[in-house]
């Protein structure tokens, strides 16, 4: 009898842990879910923001501003190279830096 009581009770908590097991997986399925959406959505504005940063550089080439800032004395085509590229490469770091924060 005490047998049969302990083996009735020791397949009610595994029926539990499995139940609750099963639960815990449908919320990580959940919560993984949800933060791929997040880094989606993250990725997508770092990506406008990218392409804005990129049509603003060449409107600023193309307008009559860009004459007048290449010819004063404290620049010149390559700083300015260098200040575009260091901006899209901010931005691609940014894209980075999220994608790793919402993965862990």
């Amino acid at each position: 009898m005490w047998f049969k009581e302990t083996l009735e009770h020791v397949k009610d908590k595994t029926t539990s842990l499995l139940h609750l097991t099963e639960e815990k997986r449908t919320m990580l399925a959940n919560q993984n879910t949800l933060l791929e959406q997040q880094v989606n959505e993250g990725t997508e504005e770092l990506k406008l923001s990218l392409d804005h940063l990129k049509a603003t550089q060449d409107q600023l080439i193309q307008s009559e501003k860009w004459p007048r800032w290449v010819n004063s004395p404290q620049a010149s085509p390559t700083r300015f190279k260098t200040l575009s590229t260091s901006s899209i490469t901010s931005a691609k770091s940014v894209q980075n830096w999220w994608k790793n924060y919402l993965k862990n």
